[in-house]
């Protein structure tokens, strides 16, 4: 019985990490498209800095940002950060003193602990 638990958290972990490495691989345009609506949704004056690990900074940062104000209208002056931070996608808005973390690791775990029984029924319901 804890070696059928185990192995079920095991693939439960698999579909996860799975799940982030499709976020993370997405085509840019889609990967635009998806951190610019996520941005919006985040913003809460539209002034905020936006910081992307080193290698989406120079891959599709200002893409990003760029969309997000779009989308904002007249209230967008989102600014892409000089600073990045170790982070496999996502992103993190900052205002000052105060950070929203929109990095897809904790975007996926945070729906991991919501959604951890509905994926189980899925798996091995």
């Amino acid at each position: 019985r804890k070696l059928e638990l185990a192995a079920k958290q095991e693939m439960l972990s698999k579909a996860y990490d799975l799940a982030l490495e499709k976020l993370v691989n997405l085509p840019d345009k889609e990967y635009v498209n998806l951190l610019a609506d996520l941005a919006v949704k985040a913003s809460s004056t539209g002034r905020e800095a936006v910081i992307f690990s080193q290698k989406d900074r120079s891959r599709i940062g200002k893409a990003v940002v760029v969309a997000a104000n779009q989308k904002l209208g007249d209230k967008g002056q989102l600014t892409l950060s000089q600073e990045t931070r170790p982070m496999q996608g996502g992103f993190i808005l900052s205002d000052g003193v105060v950070e929203v973390n929109c990095t897809f690791e904790t975007l996926v775990r945070l729906q991991r602990n919501t959604l951890s029984t509905q994926v189980a029924d899925v798996l091995f319901g």
